[in-house]
């Protein structure tokens, strides 16, 4: 049953998007989850970062500076700076399999 005056979300968000210190609106949300997404378990670039996900390089630098602040990513190296996730921010509510007896 829809609830009366929300619709619903169209895009999946990931959990790690949502920050404390930032408004939350979709269209940063969907850039934050993107760059998560392109990020995966290896270190890279804003740069390479940029080119495969599509968004501007400003726009992935200022999400990661963001995410930074709330540690969710960390970088190495100074020139160009390689970005990862720290394992830290929101995580997906896994449900526990029932098991039957």
């Amino acid at each position: 049953m829809r609830q009366r005056g929300r619709e619903p979300h169209k895009h999946e968000v990931e959990p790690r998007a949502y920050l404390r210190r930032v408004q939350n609106v979709l269209p940063g949300l969907m850039s934050r989850t993107k760059v998560i997404r392109f990020l995966g378990e290896d270190w890279k670039s804003a740069t390479k970062i940029s080119k495969e996900s599509g968004l501007s390089y400003k726009v992935v630098t200022y999400h990661l500076r963001l995410m930074e602040n709330e540690k969710i990513v960390n970088h190495k190296s100074r020139r160009p700076k390689l970005w990862s996730l720290t394992g830290l921010g929101q995580q997906r509510i896994i449900e526990p399999s029932i098991h039957k007896r």
